[in-house]
């Protein structure tokens, strides 16, 4: 989430009818939060990641990854609505061809571990080794919707069928995330919560 300024998560927050229509309810409470509060929970997030034995590398790339895979379609409304920070512009933000911009659309698994590749370039000249790369993909996995993961034999849902799997295990955000990553609905609170988070969420 470090890739823009928290205002640019407020602003996706609050064209996602408030969070509403997100599919995740705990990273909506992390779009709405301002950046004192932000910075808390990724610390918070990021010693838990640690202490299960990822790397300060994947905790990186998935604290800037993860999110745009979870919120892939709200990411994209508010790119779409136009209302963007002053200095940035579309291709800024979504990249011309992909993998450019620092909210390029990642739609599985896959695309998500090439953005964490790139993401850790950012930050040593080696990047993701394997036993980095072992453990980000299945957590990445744990973020797609089953129909649409690589090596499904199911056919991945669109449309009007695809809105209507909000609310089921199926959908990104929904309870199918690793118990180490703070983000499980089914902790039933963020990590790092102080109760103080964003407006309405």
């Amino acid at each position: 989430m470090w890739q823009v300024p928290q205002s640019v998560w407020n602003e996706i927050w609050r064209v996602a009818d408030n969070g509403k229509k997100m599919h995740n309810p705990i990273l909506a409470k992390w779009f709405a939060m301002d950046l004192e509060e932000i910075e808390k929970v990724l610390e918070d997030q990021s010693k838990k990641l640690e202490n299960n034995n990822h790397s300060s590398l994947v905790v990186i790339a998935y604290q800037k990854v993860a999110p745009l895979l979870i919120e892939n379609r709200a990411i994209t409304k508010y790119l779409e609505v136009g209302n963007l920070p002053p200095g940035w512009g579309y291709f800024s933000l979504r990249g011309i061809v992909a993998d450019t911009g620092v909210l390029p659309e990642i739609l599985d698994e896959e695309e998500a571990m090439r953005r964490a590749e790139l993401e850790a370039l950012d930050y040593c000249s080696f990047g993701l080794d394997e036993k980095d790369r072992a453990g980000l993909m299945p957590m990445f996995r744990r973020l797609v919707p089953k129909s649409q993961q690589l090596g499904s034999d199911s056919v991945p849902e669109s449309g009007a069928a695809a809105d209507r799997k909000q609310g089921d295990n199926e959908v990104p955000g929904s309870g199918e995330f690793s118990t180490d990553d703070g983000l499980s609905v089914n902790e039933g609170s963020i990590a790092g919560d102080t109760g103080r988070g964003g407006s309405d969420a």
